[in-house]
């Protein structure tokens, strides 16, 4: 059996018959409108739009967009304690955070593109697949396992902040 197109899936509950279409589509023609959690000024963080890319496929509602957008636009002062016992207190956690850490410090242009081979290059530097960077970068960043992309990620965190919570999580790190 063929599955209908994404657009064409009506929510169970749904009695109306109208399309529904998927929320990423929706908001990428929003003009960047994201309702921010409480507390959250829109303006200290990333373009929502670049949020909204990132966030798209990874959200059901505008409420659960908004709420994993909440890791760009304020202090992350809570860390996952599974996330960290797996990905920071490894062998190769410290070189890979602080090789990424120069990485990142050395950019003169900040785009996804910059950070990825930041990234690619921090992990040829220690000798280690990029999941060996990534995962204890992701844990810096976000405080989780889970995220978008993690070239994207950083770049939503903006250079400075980046570079900052990189130094944090240094300190959560064997």
């Amino acid at each position: 059996m063929e599955t209908p197109p994404r657009s064409l899936v009506v929510p169970e509950g749904t009695t109306t018959g109208q399309r529904v279409e998927p929320l990423g589509d929706k908001l990428a023609r929003s003009d960047g409108v994201l309702c921010p959690p409480a507390g959250i000024d829109p303006e200290k963080g990333p373009d929502p739009v670049d949020v909204i890319v990132a966030l798209r496929d990874r959200a059901k509602t505008l409420k659960e967009m908004a709420e994993k957008a909440r890791v760009w636009y304020a202090p992350l002062d809570h860390y996952d304690e599974q996330a960290v016992a797996k990905h920071l207190k490894t062998p190769t956690a410290r070189a890979a955070l602080e090789s990424v850490h120069a990485k990142i410090a050395e950019l003169d242009e900040w785009s996804v593109a910059g950070v990825h081979g930041a990234i690619e290059a921090a992990a040829a530097a220690i000798g280690e697949g990029m999941g060996k960077v990534a995962q204890p970068l992701r844990v810096a960043l976000t405080g989780t396992q889970v995220s978008p992309s993690i070239d994207h990620t950083a770049f939503l965190a903006g250079k400075d902040e980046a570079l900052r919570r990189i130094e944090a999580a240094l300190t959560k790190v064997d």
